[in-house]
């Protein structure tokens, strides 16, 4: 009963999607900067740096049109977004493994002399 409850579900989910790319294919939207901003959730700024970072690929993620400028190709932002975690860890990580030593505030640290 489960299964089929489940298998109901994805397909769905898999339609619904369908439709959502459909849809933002047809309207033409995500071709700019702020369409894709505004799909991601980000700034337009954050749009650049992806693609100065390289997480936006040159003729898979955009290309450049007659103007010098990018286009950007709606169903690789769709599949951009899908892949994108919430949260970026690796910084937290590299973070959390160095040793901390504990640092007072130099007044703090006076007048806890003699008391631990």
């Amino acid at each position: 009963m489960f299964e089929e409850l489940i298998e109901k579900i994805n397909k769905i989910e898999a339609n619904v999607n369908l439709l959502l790319q459909l849809h933002i294919e047809q309207s033409n939207s995500l071709t700019t900067y702020n369409d894709v901003a505004k799909f991601l959730g980000v700034t337009r700024k954050t749009i650049y740096n992806y693609i100065k970072d390289g997480k936006f690929i040159e003729e898979k993620h955009y290309y450049t049109n007659d103007k010098g400028t990018p286009t950007f190709i709606p169903s690789e932002i769709i599949e951009f977004k899908k892949g994108v975690k919430a949260v970026d860890i690796k910084p937290l990580e590299k973070l959390l493994a160095k040793p901390h030593e504990r640092v007072n505030n130099p007044i703090v640290s006076s007048m806890l002399v003699g008391v631990a």
